[in-house]
């Protein structure tokens, strides 16, 4: 009696075993940028919200072109995740920002049978001749309209500024500002060091009367205390920003919300995976947003907001 139960089970085990296995399907996550970064960061947290639950193998990959966007750098990169891709064999993929987009994307996958989903790509992807047959996604669309709107009714006059860390994605921003929603820029400013920023900075309140303050990320001598107190301090004009950890150094803040792109990517991976069309999914727009105000530079400089414009913000100090 005893051996027949063991024997029954050696066969139940037969039967339980490939259920415990591995899953068969896999999903690879291209980040363009690396970890810390917030943008990026908030997008891969989007995307394991939804993965997780998924039964999928899933893996990430970094491509580091935030702190180091030289092309050489940038193609090395691009080059090292076909590596990956090779080795790791995924089902689909899914590449955020620019760099995977421009160096991996187009030059080895574009119209090839691996799916691909890219988000986090400025106002237009026609530039990548997306969609292809084998690539969707989601754009990344900036509320820059309302924030003009909400910075110009404190400012003296209608002379738009901008300044970023010099980097292709927001070069690619401010000439879709122009080009798209035909704002007007007086001035451009693209810096690499803090000094530069500064100064920049400093110049531009001279020449403008409000200025959309964009991106630092990947300025390598950057000092949050310090450039809060500074930036504090030195303040004259209404600044504004689309990206929310810039609000330290930025009156208002219109932000995207950067899970979205990747709960999106995410859902569309497993969309495929369960056999639909990439070529035929749409690319989608973001449409989440956040209102933030800055409540030391509000006091420094004065401004009176509105009761109901202060209630439905997140204030920052």
């Amino acid at each position: 009696m005893k051996s027949n139960r063991l024997l029954l089970l050696f066969f139940v085990s037969l039967v339980v075993l490939p259920q415990c296995s591995k899953p068969s399907k896999k999903v690879l996550f291209i980040n363009s940028y690396h970890e810390g970064y917030e943008w990026s960061d908030g997008i891969q947290k989007g995307v394991e919200s939804e993965i997780d639950s998924a039964d999928v193998d899933f893996k990430t990959v970094y491509m580091d072109t935030k702190r180091n966007p030289s092309e050489e750098f940038v193609k090395k990169a691009a080059l090292r995740v076909k590596g990956v891709i090779d080795e790791y064999k995924p089902d689909v993929v899914i590449a955020s920002d620019d760099s995977a987009a421009k160096y991996l994307i187009v030059p080895w996958y574009k119209d090839a049978k691996l799916p691909f989903i890219f988000c986090g790509l400025n106002w237009d992807a026609t530039e990548y001749g997306f969609p292809a047959k084998n690539v969707t996604g989601m754009l990344e669309v900036e509320f820059v309209i309302g924030l003009i709107e909400y910075m110009k009714d404190h400012a003296r006059g209608k002379r738009i500024g901008f300044i970023s860390y010099d980097i292709l994605s927001e070069k690619k921003s401010a000439f879709n500002y122009k080009k798209i929603l035909k704002v007007s820029l007086a001035q451009e400013a693209y810096v690499k060091t803090v000094d530069e920023w500064k100064k920049k900075f400093l110049s531009l309140q001279k020449s403008v009367d409000m200025l959309i303050v964009s991106n630092m990320a990947g300025i390598k001598d950057w000092d949050d205390k310090g450039m809060k107190k500074w930036t504090l301090e030195n303040t004259r004009i209404p600044t504004g920003t689309t990206n929310e950890w810039m609000m330290k150094y930025s009156l208002i803040g219109l932000t995207k919300v950067p899970e979205e792109q990747g709960r999106w990517a995410a859902k569309t991976a497993l969309k495929i995976l369960a056999g639909a069309d990439p070529g035929k999914i749409p690319i989608a727009k973001n449409k989440d947003g956040r209102l933030y105000i800055n409540i030391s530079l509000m006091k420094k400089l004065k401004i009176k907001f509105s009761e109901p414009m202060l209630r439905g913000a997140i204030k920052v100090k």
